[in-house]
């Protein structure tokens, strides 16, 4: 057997090696607080997805723990592992049906080869800090997010909803009934519309969360931003009720999420740049970048509905 230390920034990955079995032992550093409370009930997890930053899991009780790299940041599912530039990609976890992993100690995930110790990990409050939000920041993110979209590097089917033009693509074609509904919900405050727009829009789009999925997320940044606490729970509830059953295991998560004022490290980051008056469309660019367009389509969620809900031209 033999014991190597790699090194790197301040953390350290342990590899431990015999003739069998190889393990790295990864320190999470931040642990999304809907991710630790799965983790504490020692449900049994099964793989979702893997991918090279990524590794997707589902509790038995149907809950989603995302452990990440750290470029992709804290968010309420995540488990942010330090050190994993110098390690291999989660695509080489085991994908097989029998691949459940348990919580074998106190504080430790066994994932594969990987070893994940969130002792010392810090709780990562995923609430969108809305109530130090002022309207010229709204306005600000309305306008910034609209350039940084016709700006960005990934496109959107679903821009028609945005520029008010008519739809063109199979998929904004097919979301032009559910978001008439929807819109008139969000714009009057009527719940029962709100749920049968949410209804018809989900699911709809390609992607691994499906492009209306991503719009309806951003709709619900938009929401909380603008309407007060009560109303923009009532209203964002009513959407993600009428969306998760009819959409997949990760779509569902984030709307669920979403629907509680939740978001990722950037959309935190986003809120507090336009707070403090400092938005640049470099804010928007890591959101932009999430997949081939699902940061565009939520992005662009988010813009139609700071108009729709500002009252903007």
């Amino acid at each position: 057997m033999r014991l190597s230390v790699v090194r790197r920034r301040g953390d350290v990955i342990r590899a431990q090696m015999d003739e069998s079995n190889v393990t790295l032992s990864l320190p999470i550093v931040t642990i999304g607080e809907r991710a630790m409370k799965s983790l504490r009930d020692g449900q049994r997890l099964r793989v979702l997805q893997t991918f090279e930053n990524a590794c997707n899991l589902v509790s038995e009780s149907g809950d989603l723990i995302s452990v990440v790299r750290q470029a992709i940041g804290a968010g309420p599912h995540n488990l942010v592992a330090a050190g994993l530039e110098t390690a291999p990609d989660f695509r080489i976890v085991n994908r097989r049906s029998a691949g459940i992993f348990t919580i074998r100690e106190r504080h430790i995930l066994q994932l594969g080869l990987f070893r994940l110790d969130w002792s010392s990990a810090e709780c990562w409050e995923a609430k969108l800090p809305v109530d130090s939000l002022a309207r010229e920041g709204k306005i600000q993110l309305w306008r910034v997010g609209g350039q940084a979209l016709e700006l960005g590097p990934n496109v959107t089917d679903l821009m028609p909803l945005v520029s008010g033009k008519e739809p063109v693509s199979p998929v904004a074609v097919a979301a032009a009934g559910g978001w008439r509904q929807l819109s008139a919900g969000l714009r009057h405050g009527d719940l029962t519309a709100c749920r049968a727009g949410a209804a018809d829009l989900a699911g709809l789009g390609n992607g691994l969360t499906p492009a209306c999925d991503d719009f309806m997320i951003g709709l619900m940044y938009s929401v909380w931003a603008t309407q007060p606490g009560d109303l923009a729970r009532a209203m964002c509830r009513a959407m993600a009720t009428s969306a998760r059953s009819r959409t997949n295991t990760l779509a569902a998560a984030w709307l669920c999420s979403a629907a509680k004022g939740e978001g990722s490290e950037h959309w935190v980051g986003l809120f507090r740049a336009a707070a403090a008056g400092e938005l640049s469309i470099a804010h928007f660019a890591p959101l932009l970048s999430v997949g081939a367009s699902s940061g565009a389509d939520t992005v662009a969620g988010f813009v139609v509905g700071l108009r729709l809900l500002l009252g903007l031209a």
